[in-house]
């Protein structure tokens, strides 16, 4: 192994390096997983230079005495949070949110003097999910502007809500099919496609941590919450109680979304678990108020906005149940990443696949099976970049070398095909084939 627990506890005996990463879990919820990692180490040497400091024991101090909106906090939300995202990502969820949840919502909400609709993209990132939504209930609600409806955004990032509030994305925010709605809802500037000026009033954003607990008017009754592909970057702690948060942010019966590779089995036992065609989501259990066995639970939440009393939070959840451990295994994650894939949910795969690289960042067999998504997504760039990965990682793993060829002659370069090819070849016929590749292959 290039990197082993022992070369991660060397790096984080670096003087004040481990009170950072300390402080970065309690305060974010995030982990420093592998600092040890080129990629990871050179995120975090970034976070110095942003913040000004020489060391990590000056950033620890800083970080101490600062605000979220003060310079350290903000290089290290900046270098460290993950903020991939795109205009309606995971189709098959979002088909999901149509038909089984928005819909038959939306009918009986229509019947209403004053009907209204919340919705909430927590962790939104750029924004490209919060405006999915928006567009999504301009569809589904022609008379939209007769409706009290939130669309609310929320991210600890404050220059990635800052742009999101311009509206303005590039190409690569459009990488899943829109249907014509690129069209209808965004207007061309040069390179450049800019949300139109009515979607984007639909969108009220702001900064929010999700390990706060929120104390603003919004913070209860909501229909949706979409929060997918953060809590995986959680330490265990930090997941426990986000979801804690999202749960109480729910009204009886509304859903939470969450990404294919969090881990819900884990953090969402509170709720019930709604299967659907390729997607699932989890509900608030309807007309239910969920304590600690033996613990009266103070606070009650309203099924329509503006009926939340004045109410007194307690704090029970310290007290219940650990829950079992929020880590997959690589393999596990392997496993479910070829599933999805095989079932052409390369977006749940590609996750999958990147879980399993986060818990053993030498895997050779994630990197190929993220060469065989990408190749499956013509894009062939990318796959040869992956499959390279792969065999520097395993130079006897022969299926990445024959892939690695095929992958070379789709882009032209012929030498190249050839060499890898032969190496291939060579593997095959020199050593059985059970033996050939890595285990798990």
């Amino acid at each position: 192994m290039i990197a082993s627990r022992a070369a991660q506890e060397s790096v984080l005996s670096v003087a004040g390096l481990e009170q950072v990463d300390a402080l970065v879990r309690a305060r974010l919820g995030i982990e420093i997983r592998h600092p040890e990692r080129g990629d990871d180490r050179a995120r975090l040497e970034r976070v110095l230079q942003a913040s000004g400091c020489t060391d990590w024991w000056q950033l620890f101090g800083r970080l101490q005495s600062e605000t979220m909106t003060d310079a350290a906090w903000v290089a290290i939300i900046n270098h460290v949070t993950v903020g991939e995202t795109y205009f309606f990502r995971h189709e098959a969820q979002f088909a999901h949110l149509r038909h089984d949840i928005l819909e038959p919502l939306i009918l009986e909400r229509r019947q209403a003097s004053a009907p209204w609709l919340r919705l909430w993209s927590a962790a939104c990132s750029t924004g490209e999910e919060a405006y999915s939504l928006a567009i999504l209930v301009r569809e589904l609600v022609p008379d939209w502007r007769r409706w009290n409806i939130l669309v609310l955004a929320t991210d600890v990032n404050s220059n990635a809500v800052a742009g999101a509030i311009t509206g303005r994305y590039g190409n690569w925010s459009f990488r899943e099919p829109m249907h014509g709605m690129k069209e209808s809802c965004f207007t061309s500037h040069g390179d450049r496609f800019v949300v139109n000026e009515d979607v984007r009033r639909m969108v009220t954003f702001a900064t929010h941590n999700l390990l706060d607990e929120i104390k603003e008017g919004w913070a209860s009754s909501f229909d949706v919450i979409l929060c997918r592909n953060v809590l995986l970057y959680f330490s265990a702690a930090g997941a426990r109680m986000a979801a804690g948060h999202l749960h109480d942010a729910l009204r009886p019966g509304a859903s939470l979304i969450v990404g294919p590779s969090d881990p819900w089995a884990a953090l969402l036992r509170d709720f019930e678990q709604i299967r659907a065609d390729q997607a699932t989501s989890f509900r608030r259990p309807a007309g239910e108020v969920l304590v600690p066995p033996g613990q009266p639970r103070s606070e009650r939440h309203p099924v329509h906005p503006g009926a939340n009393p004045k109410r007194e939070r307690a704090s029970p959840r310290a007290n219940q149940p650990a829950p079992p451990p929020l880590l997959h295994d690589a393999v596990s994650c392997l496993h479910n990443a070829r599933v999805a894939a095989d079932a052409g949910q390369h977006d749940a795969a590609i996750d999958w696949c990147l879980r399993a690289r986060d818990l053993e960042p030498v895997s050779a067999q994630a990197y190929f099976l993220l060469g065989s998504i990408h190749s499956e997504q013509q894009d062939h760039d990318r796959a040869v970049d992956m499959l390279r990965k792969a065999v520097y990682l395993e130079p006897n793993f022969a299926a990445a070398h024959y892939s690695l060829g095929q992958q070379l002659h789709l882009n032209g370069d012929m030498p190249g095909a050839r060499r890898s090819i032969r190496t291939a070849n060579r593997l095959r016929d020199a050593i059985p084939t059970a033996d050939a590749e890595p285990a798990g292959a």
